[in-house]
């Protein structure tokens, strides 16, 4: 069973850091904490960024960096704010 993100976020709150499969997860749109709003499947993160709004973009890329150099509350913090979005996809 994949854990959701905030489960990967509370676990990594008590370790310290997040772990190698966290990072892996995070660096795919596929995977990330953005995806877990989604439901749609993503050929690259270049199609993903034209899919999403430069808002979700930038959020994701960011909750990607901060999960990347273990700096867990901040990835709290931005993760936060993705499940805030209230817009994800460009319009059309």
């Amino acid at each position: 069973m994949t854990l959701k993100w905030k489960d990967r976020i509370g676990l990594a709150l008590k370790k310290g850091k997040f772990t190698k499969e966290d990072d892996q997860l995070a660096v795919d749109f596929n995977t990330c904490a953005i995806s877990e709003r989604l439901n749609k499947k993503f050929i690259s993160n270049n199609q993903a960024f034209e899919y999403l709004t430069p808002k979700a973009g930038s959020l994701g890329s960011r909750f990607y960096h901060h999960v990347h150099s273990n700096q867990v509350r901040s990835a709290l913090a931005i993760y936060k704010k993705i499940q805030k979005l209230k817009r994800l996809r460009r319009r059309k």
